[in-house]
């Protein structure tokens, strides 16, 4: 369970790209706080989704021994976030570079 999305009607968007060598599961969490699926973003690939300001959208990497999540993700209004997903190896940590989103 995570926070749900606020029930909000003003449309955005949101567009994922996986700089790294994993693939990443993406969620969107719906308003009783349950996490659904979206799909898969290969590494290098970048994919967008039609959504509502404020909704929560989270990010799982798939490494061979773990997986990580990153979020809550969401775009602050009309205009569409992009959210791009680094590795970095030291740390063992998802890096984000949300440009315009709320993370």
């Amino acid at each position: 369970m995570k926070p749900p999305s606020p029930a909000t009607n003003i449309p955005t968007g949101v567009r994922f790209t996986n700089d790294t060598q994993y693939t990443v599961r993406i969620y969107w969490t719906d308003f009783d706080g349950q996490l659904r699926d979206y799909g898969l973003v290969q590494p290098e690939e970048s994919v967008g989704f039609k959504t509502y300001v404020h909704h929560r959208w989270y990010a799982e990497l798939y490494m061979s021994d773990e997986a990580l999540c990153a979020g809550p993700i969401s775009a602050p209004d009309t205009e569409t976030c992009d959210m791009r997903l680094m590795f970095d190896g030291e740390r063992g940590m998802i890096d984000m570079d949300g440009g315009y989103c709320d993370y």
